[in-house]
């Protein structure tokens, strides 16, 4: 597969299922054979995230849904948080 036959745009939503943790506060995703930094989420969660950011080497993206939630996974203490 090369990078132009990977159609993704930014604002896309794609369904994801997130593998392990990354540095930054991201965590590691694949679609379509390229990697993705996915944000607020938690490794083993099938989640729908929209994607921010496109380069060469990876794609970056922000939950929007979690449709399968880690065990590790709580609610914030915070009513304003997230």
């Amino acid at each position: 597969m090369t990078d132009s036959a990977l159609q993704v745009r930014i604002g896309d939503i794609l369904d994801l299922t997130i593998d392990k943790v990354a540095n930054g506060g991201f965590c590691i995703a694949r679609y379509e054979g390229k990697v993705v930094f996915v944000r607020h989420a938690l490794p083993g969660e099938q989640v729908q995230a929209t994607v921010t950011e496109i380069t060469s080497k990876f794609l970056r993206a922000d939950v929007t849904e979690v449709i399968q939630a880690s065990e590790q996974r709580v609610n914030p203490p915070c009513p304003v948080a997230g």
